[in-house]
């Protein structure tokens, strides 16, 4: 998964915020919405197959529901499903080395790297292989990943 698909599966994780968080959107937003990150997650080739039918199946779901019932319990239920199916997208992302990104974070001392790119430092004891910078969004790769 390259630069540009983490930046959609950014994209639909900030959609999927506003929709948990907003409550008063139209049905029109809403069957935009659905149709946008339908489009994003369909061109995601390196995401498991059954985690992008699973997406698009409750896209449409949510845009065919809200029409009738607009923001009621199961709105908000199949949401949440989505924002689960999101983070196991990310957390698959972050497992695996992404050979497209060359940057490297800085190791500061045990518990903190810092960003080449922003200088920002954060607290972080992940051991994944990718990380993420928290102030400017960036993938870098994990100076404390080590493959068995």
């Amino acid at each position: 998964m390259g630069k540009d698909d983490l930046r959609d599966i950014q994209l639909i994780g900030h959609d999927l915020n506003e929709l948990e968080h907003n409550k008063d959107l139209s049905s029109d937003y809403i069957e935009l919405n659905m149709s946008d990150m339908r489009k994003m997650i369909t061109g995601l080739e390196s995401i498991k197959q059954e985690w992008r039918d699973d997406f698009i199946d409750k896209t449409l779901d949510l845009e065919s529901h809200t029409w009738h019932n607009g923001l009621d319990e199961y709105f908000y239920f199949v949401i949440k499903e989505m924002q689960s199916l999101y983070q196991q997208i990310s957390d698959d992302y972050l497992q695996t080395p992404d050979l497209s990104i060359s940057m490297v974070a800085e190791a500061l001392d045990d518990e903190w790297l810092m960003c080449p790119y922003c200088v920002d430092a954060w607290k972080s004891m992940s051991k994944d292989a990718m990380v993420l910078c928290p102030m400017c969004t960036q993938t870098l790769h994990n100076p404390r990943f080590t493959q068995s």
